[in-house]
């Protein structure tokens, strides 16, 4: 058979399943889908060519403290130049596409890291290495600032020990087996049905046996301890650790319009915006929100040491029949179950921020080290493999953004892309092609179309 007879065999044979199938809504289906996937994952990745960006204004808070001889807190000055300096990672990144070569920007990115790393090229007050210097020192310098928070959960959880065993609790559920009769249809091997009745069993609750244990011993104890905790430890405060800026410079506006215009219509950025996307970095991040709950927990468990100490003169052990599932416990036990949870979650609270600050400190080092190496392999040519070279350029901006997101779960939501959206285009481009592959099957069969191509064509 030659080729010809062949690929006239398939073109009938295709022809043939259009006319006889609905093949034409699932071609629309796969080509709609396909088609508006790719449209929505080119611009949702364009966009993350820009990334949001927001300055701290740290320089304009250093001035402002002086002005009233003031030292900048700690944590202000920690959390401002650590986001500056993921910033500045990510202001290359930006700026970098506006001289990439044929939509690559390997080489334009290595160089505005090194405009923000050469001290030669230095504009600003604050540029990466400078911040890279200073960022774990000041990491260091507030752990100190927080001792007394960090003393604090180490109290907790040696108060977590005898509040858990102050009480002990137990349950139990007595049914009994209940017989009853239930009619049921069956079909038998001729195919015919008939009913019959059945016995069958089921539990049916009787009630609840609830016992509580109390040990005066762990009692007394917790009290010791939760008083304690109520008068020696000073009451978390943040009002005097975050110095917020006033005023923004022309520079960050500019940055932060520019990264941030696309999201409004018109690309129209409202200037009030400004200073509260430079101020994100305060509220926005860990130790301010995670300190806010420590705050409400700490009354809370203020609260609950004041309960105990009169509560404790009324617990004793007890037995609690309920017929209706109910688990009621004693007053004196939800005091000490609500201190049991109070301190798990002030220890939890002041654990994760210790170890963000910690992370925070190890990561800024390690990223700056990988900038350096990344401009040395890219402008010295110290890497020849191109393929290593676009890794290293990922994982600079991957860590920069994990690095932000830890540290400031909510400022800034640097990532314009929404993924989620190309899900949603490719479903509506596989809705939209199956419609019109429904369409061209009925029209198509209603005009003999196929047939009469067939016959042209023959």
């Amino acid at each position: 058979m030659s080729i010809s007879s062949k690929l006239k065999d398939l073109k009938n044979g295709f022809f043939y399943t259009l006319k006889h199938t609905s093949a034409e809504v699932f071609i629309g289906v796969a080509l709609g889908g396909l088609a508006a996937g790719i449209w929505s994952y080119d611009h949702e990745n364009d966009k993350n060519k820009i990334y949001r960006l927001g300055f701290s204004e740290i320089r304009g808070i250093e001035k402002m403290q002086m002005k009233h001889h003031l030292n900048v807190p700690n944590m202000t000055e920690f959390l401002c130049k650590t986001n500056d300096f993921y910033m500045k990672i990510l202001e290359s990144h930006n700026e970098s596409w506006h001289r990439s070569f044929l939509d690559d920007n390997t080489r334009s990115f290595a160089q505005e890291l090194e405009f923000h790393k050469d001290i030669t090229f230095k504009q600003y007050h604050y540029e990466l290495p400078q911040l890279n210097a200073e960022v774990p020192a000041l990491a260091d310098s507030l752990m100190k600032d927080l001792k007394n928070v960090v003393a604090m959960k180490k109290h907790i959880d040696y108060t977590l020990v005898p509040l858990e065993k102050t009480w002990d609790e137990y349950h139990h559920d007595e049914y009994h087996t209940e017989i009853y009769f239930e009619d049921e249809t069956y079909t038998d091997s001729d195919g015919k049905e008939h009913t019959r009745t059945v016995m069958k069993t089921k539990q049916v609750y009787d009630y609840t046996d609830n016992k509580y244990d109390y040990y005066k011993k762990e009692g007394e104890e917790s009290a010791k301890l939760l008083d304690h905790f109520r008068d020696y430890f000073p009451k978390v405060t943040i009002d005097t650790l975050f110095i917020v800026a006033k005023e923004t410079g022309a520079e960050n506006e500019w940055a932060i319009e520019k990264s941030h215009r696309y999201d409004y219509e018109n690309n129209n950025f409202p200037e009030e915006n400004y200073l509260k996307i430079a101020n994100s970095w305060a509220a926005g991040s860990h130790p301010h929100q995670n300190l806010e709950k420590i705050m409400a927990l700490q009354y809370a468990l203020i609260q609950d040491a004041n309960k105990w100490d009169v509560d404790k003169k009324n617990a004793k052990s007890s037995f609690i029949r309920t017929y209706d599932e109910s688990r009621p416990r004693p007053e004196e036990l939800k005091t000490i179950r609500s201190a049991e949870s109070h301190g798990e979650d002030i220890s939890a609270l002041i654990g994760a921020m210790v170890q963000t600050i910690d992370y925070t400190k190890q990561n800024v080092p390690s990223l700056m080290k990988k900038v350096d190496a990344y401009i040395a392999a890219t402008l010295d040519y110290k890497e020849k493999d191109e393929g290593k070279i676009s890794e290293m350029k990922k994982e600079i901006i991957s860590e920069t953004m994990q690095g932000y997101a830890r540290l400031f779960p909510n400022a800034i939501d640097v990532e314009r892309a929404e993924w989620g959206y190309v899900w949603l285009f490719a479903l509506i481009g596989m809705a939209a092609g199956g419609a019109l592959g429904f369409g061209a099957d009925v029209l198509t069969n209603r005009n003999n179309s196929y047939d009469k191509f067939l016959k042209n064509k023959d």
